[in-house]
């Protein structure tokens, strides 16, 4: 069976990704879905790339799959990948599973050299959302991305409020008081994972579920570091601070000092 996962809050819904499907008019409302292209052929990637730039979506591409997982973590958020299964180093199957275990729910597009029913049961049951031929005509491309995106796109989440912290869980945008502050893509998932247990205290193993994944086997001190990371831009010197530390516990995201 296909894998089944939630809704990736923090992207679809700003995007407004049912006005922007695939022959959406120009000037429709809302910012254009962010799309990751991954491909080594330059030529798949340029064609690839350049159907889905005439559609007016946002294209970023790589010809490599080393920088997938930091630009799915750590880097601004997509609202789909489109992955080719034949790439250096690593084939796009064992990419797919790697990003579904580090608890990337990002929707993604599998594209194969040929239509192989082998492949199509393989890559859906690794978690791919959808799998096509990379020769797969334009219209039928465009369509394809635009039934996922409005599959996947969900209503606008409320903002979380923390005292004078504030955050937006569809845009990630964060403010303290007047302050814009400026997280990354991970960074934002722990926030938001802290502000919706406000006044609860969260265990390290608690946070590395549920902002790394299942299972994810890294750096032991990960979740003091990004602690630390989120303290600092969070925090600083302002007053109270939000952010505690419960010894031997956990953390904890509070107004009350």
């Amino acid at each position: 069976m296909a894998v089944v996962r939630a809704n990736n809050s923090t992207g679809l819904a700003a995007r407004h990704a049912a006005t922007m499907a695939a022959g959406a008019p120009r000037g429709a409302v809302g910012q254009a879905p962010r799309i990751l292209v991954v491909a080594e052929d330059p030529v798949i990637t340029a064609r690839i790339a350049g159907v889905l730039r005439e559609a007016r979506f946002e294209v970023v591409t790589t010809g490599n799959a080393t920088p997938v997982r930091d630009a799915m973590l750590d880097g601004p958020s997509y609202d789909l990948i489109v992955m080719d299964t034949e790439l250096p180093g690593a084939q796009g199957f064992a990419v797919l599973e790697a990003l579904r275990k580090w608890g990337v729910e990002t929707p993604v597009l599998l594209v194969t050299p040929i239509h192989d029913v082998a492949d199509t049961i393989h890559g859906l049951d690794l978690g791919a959302d959808d799998v096509a031929v990379k020769t797969c005509a334009a219209d039928e491309l465009k369509a394809r991305v635009g039934a996922l995106l409005r599959r996947f796109a969900a209503p606008p989440a409320h903002q979380l409020t923390v005292g004078d912290l504030r955050f937006d869980p569809t845009s990630r945008q964060v403010t303290r008081g007047a302050r814009v502050v400026a997280l990354t893509g991970r960074e934002a998932r722990l926030l938001e994972y802290l502000m919706r247990n406000e006044g609860r205290v969260v265990t390290r193993t608690m946070v590395l579920d549920h902002v790394w994944g299942l299972g994810f086997e890294g750096e032991s001190n990960l979740v003091e570091v990004y602690m630390s990371y989120l303290r600092r831009k969070i925090d600083g010197d302002r007053k109270p601070r939000l952010l505690h530390t419960i010894r031997n516990i956990g953390y904890m995201l509070s107004a009350e000092e």
